[in-house]
């Protein structure tokens, strides 16, 4: 035994004395870690560096030009519970291999919340600040019992979004959240996606049916620079992101156990569970226990087995090796009674029900009101909707950035789904892999061919600020850099005043709207720096017209 350590004798001796302190006022015990727990610990820490490594270098393989569907985060979206079920509600079908979100939680109807506390990598962040905290000395104290329920509370309205055709539910869901918080914050500010002149050469090259006239002489035009990925909604979703990581400095995994809604679905289910963490004959109710537990909640007396998160701290901090997981007996205190409040539950009802029949009363025709554009293969704005988890996949898939997070210009519910903006980016002709990483089939897949065809929308001049027709200037920035065969950007030689008030025959442009796709190639290579002398916008885009009929059929 180390030298500080008090005996099991001396412990017992003391806590029969004096009987069990509260919670707060027990004195931190050295704790005498056997192999075993150490074995524990190793595991657990092992099983989290894992998962959150293989979510991660899956994240940023999906930016990988050329890269397979598979090597997305798929997995872990396909495994959660919460996700397949609030799609199956807002489609109000029987979503297609969701049996497999079943598995975790057959599990934890067999050993408890494994998933929060050994495979979450949002959890895993959570735990790693919090032990670092601990580490430096910190020590920020366990939630208060009473947040414990808030989780339910949510995963209630939640569940009524869903059921009235809404997944704005899912921006805490943790999978989804971490996924974009990484893919529109952490990785672009850190500079990881990946450059978009890379990306392999057009298979099909812009021949222009015509001599073209001399480039802009004023200025040269440059090449447009790499794109910075970082716009005001990302920024958004970082500030929620960091505030979650930041909150563990003040309790201890305060988002898993109070905020998760997929925590809260587990906790549910942890109730039944086969295993649990109990104390045997040994214990000397020192405390303990309670005091390195992320919940304050030890395993002596009555435990809440839907609240543990499985990380089995107790086991490690047991100064006399009594707490362990065994299977679950009829000699147990009797399991914590749940009940998060009739009231509050009709309360969390009713604010699901409220932010659903807000979005239902969003002025009709939202998607038709030209102000943003959805990514190539998005269905119908309803459908599209009812579908997309905000997860940011599309975003970080996106070699030139086009793709970023909206904010309420798409209506309220809208948030952070995915808009493309020419003024970040632009769509490459030789790239289709945000098509190809959507989970959920929001963005439906498109092979390379039919993707170049797919009309996000249209490109108009704008004859106020174009210089050939504004300024009377030679300018071929936006033909020059068109990648459809046959260039949908045509001149036409035409008479106009010059910004010097003479009058001057330049060739202007004009757009071929059949041919344009909407790429916004033009306008991202327009070299007006005030504002593009052209645009691309909603006209004949082909998700709310032809490709609607051909997803409902197909």
């Amino acid at each position: 035994m180390m030298t500080g350590e008090p005996s099991r004798d001396s412990v017992s001796t003391a806590a029969a004395a004096t009987g069990p302190l509260p919670v707060a006022s027990r004195p931190l015990q050295p704790p005498q870690i056997s192999s075993r727990s150490r074995r524990i610990t190793a595991l657990r820490v092992a099983s989290q560096a894992a998962f959150t490594t293989l979510f991660v270098g899956l994240l940023i393989g999906a930016s990988v030009a050329g890269a397979e569907a598979v090597l997305t985060n798929r997995f872990f979206f396909a495994i959660d519970p919460l996700l397949a079920l609030t799609e199956s509600l807002a489609t109000r079908t029987v979503v297609v291999g969701a049996a497999i979100a079943l598995v975790p939680l057959a599990l934890t109807l067999g050993v408890g919340r494994f998933f929060c506390g050994w495979v979450c990598p949002m959890g895993a962040i959570n735990h790693v600040v919090s032990w670092s905290a601990f580490r430096m000395g910190h020590r920020p104290a366990g939630i208060d019992r009473r947040w414990l329920k808030v989780k339910y509370l949510l995963l209630a309205a939640v569940v009524v979004m869903a059921a009235g055709g809404s997944r704005m539910g899912t921006l805490l869901d943790p999978v989804a959240l971490l996924n974009r918080s990484l893919s529109t914050f952490v990785l672009p500010a850190t500079g990881v996606f990946v450059n978009p002149w890379s990306l392999p050469p057009a298979e099909e090259s812009p021949t222009p049916d015509e001599p073209r006239p001399q480039l802009l002489q004023a200025a040269a035009v440059p090449s447009p620079p790499p794109p910075s990925r970082l716009v005001a909604h990302a920024t958004g979703i970082g500030v929620l992101f960091v505030a979650i990581v930041l909150l563990n400095l003040h309790r201890r995994r305060l988002f898993c156990n109070a905020l998760c809604p997929l925590g809260a679905m587990y906790g549910l289910a942890a109730r039944f569970s086969l295993l649990r963490v109990r104390t045997g004959d040994s214990c000397a109710e020192c405390g303990t226990c309670a005091q390195g537990c992320p919940s304050q909640d030890g395993p002596s007396g009555e435990h809440a087995s839907q609240d543990c998160l499985l990380c089995l701290n107790c086991v490690d901090d047991c100064p006399v090796g009594a707490a362990e997981l065994r299977p679950a007996t009829a000699a147990d205190p009797p399991a914590v009674p749940f009940d998060v409040g009739r009231r509050k539950v009709f309360a969390s009802v009713a604010a699901g029900l409220g932010f659903t029949a807000m979005a239902a009363l969003a002025p009709e025709g939202r998607a038709r009101d030209r102000r943003f554009l959805r990514p190539p293969g998005a269905l119908a704005e309803a459908e599209f909707l009812s579908r997309c988890i905000r997860c940011g996949q599309c975003a970080q898939a996106c070699p030139t950035g086009f793709i970023q997070p909206a904010g309420l210009e798409t209506g309220p519910d809208g948030l952070w789904t995915p808009v493309v903006s020419a003024a970040v980016g632009y769509c490459a002709w030789a790239c289709n892999q945000c098509t190809r990483v959507c989970p959920t089939g929001a963005l439906q897949p498109l092979p390379l061919a039919e993707k170049r065809a797919f009309k996000i929308g249209t490109a108009v001049v704008d004859r106020s600020r174009c210089y050939t027709w504004a300024d009377g200037m030679n300018c071929t920035a936006c033909a020059d850099r068109c990648p459809v065969p046959g260039n949908a950007i045509r001149f036409q030689e035409g008479a106009v005043w010059s910004f010097a008030g003479e009058r001057v025959i330049v060739k202007r442009i004009h757009v071929t709207s059949d041919l344009c796709t909407g790429c916004g190639i033009c306008e991202h290579a327009c070299p007006r720096f005030d504002a593009p002398g052209i645009v691309v916008g909603c006209g004949d885009e082909r998700r709310e017209n032809a490709f609607e009929s051909l997803v409902r059929t197909g």
